[in-house]
């Protein structure tokens, strides 16, 4: 009876698939939930809908579409958000701040410099002006500019307190540093 018993259980074991190849069943079914659908629009080369992955980000979405347009402003978006079917990407240019009114500049300052402000010798207003910038963060850099010196290279106002990596890049596209003179002031 015991060895009828255990022969079985080994039996049903090899029919659920859990051991051996035997009753193993593999489906490869595409569910209609692993496919998403976007419309991506904008500053990209050949704005449509698309089918991507599911767990695909908007980055994904702008390289179907063939990748960003010269003038596009990818900065304005956060191009690692995840996807959901029916999600409208949309990808501003450059140029649209000046129509919104400084629509993606959290703190509401207008457009952006006409060209880039030299962090060696703005002002505080005119750091101010910078996407990204606001007063506490000019004062900062005013006062490591005042304490060390001037700026070398645009990376080091990220030895400003509050200015990381992600703020950086932010910024980078809005600011320069001119030639700094022989005393390093």
């Amino acid at each position: 009876f015991l060895l009828l018993l255990i022969g079985g259980g080994i039996g049903r074991l090899y029919a659920g698939g859990y051991i051996g190849g035997f009753g193993r069943k593999e489906l490869n079914v595409r569910s209609e939930e692993s496919v998403l659908r976007v419309h991506v629009k904008g500053a990209v080369r050949d704005p449509g809908v698309y089918a991507l992955e599911a767990g695909a980000r908007w980055i994904d979405a702008v390289n179907a579409a063939g990748g960003l347009l010269p003038g596009a402003d990818g900065g304005a978006v956060n191009l690692a958000r995840f996807l959901r079917d029916g999600d409208e990407v949309y990808i501003p240019e450059a140029a649209e701040w000046n129509k919104s009114g400084g629509g993606r500049a959290r703190r509401g300052a207008g457009t952006p410099p006409a060209v880039p402000v030299d962090i060696n010798t703005a002002t505080k207003e005119e750091l101010i002006g910078v996407p990204g910038i606001g007063p506490v963060t000019a004062d900062r850099i005013i006062e490591t500019r005042n304490s060390r010196g001037s700026f070398r290279t645009i990376e080091e106002i990220m030895l400003v307190k509050g200015i990381g990596t992600k703020r950086f890049l932010q910024i980078r596209d809005y600011i320069c540093v001119r030639q700094v003179s022989g005393d390093g002031k």
